[in-house]
């Protein structure tokens, strides 16, 4: 206990760069005369740290001072901590507290310069609680119950074996070993509704092998789509599409040339691109944007 609490202190005076004796023995639940020795402990070992008295004062460490970083590159002590602060997004745990304090060993504050989260607008709780429940299930090998809404089948109950968590693509999947089905299925993660962790466990290395995890086939067809994007809608280009795909017009506009899956959602789809937005080309395309939208309208004009 001890030396890990001398670890603690060592890079909690790194990140504040000084802290009262009462502050670190409210933390750590001990007497201030304890952590006093605590501090003679790591100036006998080396650690520049010293006291100043009086107002404003307290336990400091030398502000040069940088714990060994191990031989690693800028860019790669910038690589573990986006990786982690991606990991606390999905509230695993102790990733926050590992952020800490790799942060003060590599001396940088990496929590001012970007902030990660993978929920919706205005679903942070329950996407947060989804994913504590899933994270849980995974590393704990337990069975886990939701309902899923398909395209192809509607909705269904569905208990399966969850072994990993894919992030693709702007979404979450969860890929999962079903035992009705006697194999692996991916899940949209947005798609599984009332998602409970469930008293029944699974041995993972009873399942086939899944070394290369593939988001599930679909019977789709790939189709070049000319689209116009007016000068108002132009701005939704640069969500969906990339920038070698489009070309502008003099007059603001936007046409985009894109290969797009014909998975029976196109239509829909090009919807949530809004008015402002034409389709050119193919002209069977064309033909079923009209069916829908009069399909659309006279939902309204019969309300």
């Amino acid at each position: 206990m001890q030396l890990s609490r001398l670890f603690e202190i060592v890079y909690i005076l790194l990140h504040k760069k000084r802290a009262t004796a009462k502050e670190l023995a409210e933390r750590f639940e001990v007497s201030q005369r304890t952590i006093y020795r605590d501090i003679e402990t790591l100036g006998m070992a080396g650690i520049p740290v010293y006291c100043i008295r009086g107002s404003g004062g307290g336990i400091c460490i030398h502000e040069r001072f940088v714990l060994n970083k191990s031989a690693l590159t800028q860019e790669e002590q910038a690589q573990i901590l986006l990786a982690l602060k991606s990991l606390s997004a999905t509230d695993h745990e102790g990733a926050g507290t590992l952020l800490g304090k790799l942060g003060s060993l590599f001396a940088k504050d990496e929590d001012e310069w970007i902030e990660v989260d993978f929920s919706r607008w205005g679903h942070r709780t329950n996407d947060r609680r989804a994913m504590a429940v899933l994270r849980d299930a995974i590393i704990g090998q337990r069975k886990i119950a939701f309902q899923y809404y398909s395209m192809s089948s509607g909705r269904t109950n569905r208990t399966v074996c969850p072994v990993k968590l894919i992030y693709k693509d702007h979404s979450w999947y969860l890929h999962a070993f079903d035992d009705d089905r006697r194999d692996y299925r991916t899940f949209k993660l947005h798609r599984c509704v009332g998602i409970t962790p469930l008293d029944q466990a699974f041995d993972r290395n009873a399942f086939p092998d899944i070394r290369d995890v593939e988001l599930p086939p679909r019977e789709t067809r790939l189709v070049t789509v000319k689209l116009l994007f007016q000068p108002a809608s132009a701005f939704r280009v640069f969500d969906a599409f990339d920038p070698e795909t489009f070309s502008h017009g003099d007059d603001g506009s936007i046409a985009v040339t894109a290969c797009m899956e014909d998975d029976g959602t196109l239509c829909a789809y090009l919807f949530t691109l809004g008015p402002g937005v034409q389709v050119l080309s193919p002209t069977w395309l064309r033909k079923r944007m009209a069916k829908h939208i009069q399909a659309a309208l006279a939902q309204y004009e019969n309300s």
